[in-house]
């Protein structure tokens, strides 16, 4: 929502719908623009190249290696060439 709200295009990944529709309606109460879908990060629904930024928070370190790779590898599947992505663990 903050990322939204400072002007990017935010889309919040889950695989949890209650998550989904958690922040759905959080965001709705702060008026962010954000938007929220239910997906794997080991298999991002978005076409390659298609981020400049990608930011995870605090989930990959609860993930198994091989899942904690390809997550990794997706994302920088999804980001643009010169893109720039920050993974807090």
């Amino acid at each position: 929502m903050a990322a939204s709200q400072a002007g990017y295009e935010a889309i919040g990944v889950d695989p949890s719908l209650g998550a989904v529709l958690a922040a759905r309606r959080a965001a709705a109460q702060v008026g962010a623009s954000s938007r929220y879908l239910v997906a794997d990060a080991r298999h991002l629904p978005f076409p390659p190249g298609t981020y400049d930024n990608v930011f995870s928070y605090s989930v990959i370190q609860h993930f198994s290696r091989a899942d904690a790779v390809r997550s990794v590898s997706e994302i920088g599947r999804v980001l643009r060439p010169g893109g720039l992505a920050k993974v807090q663990m």
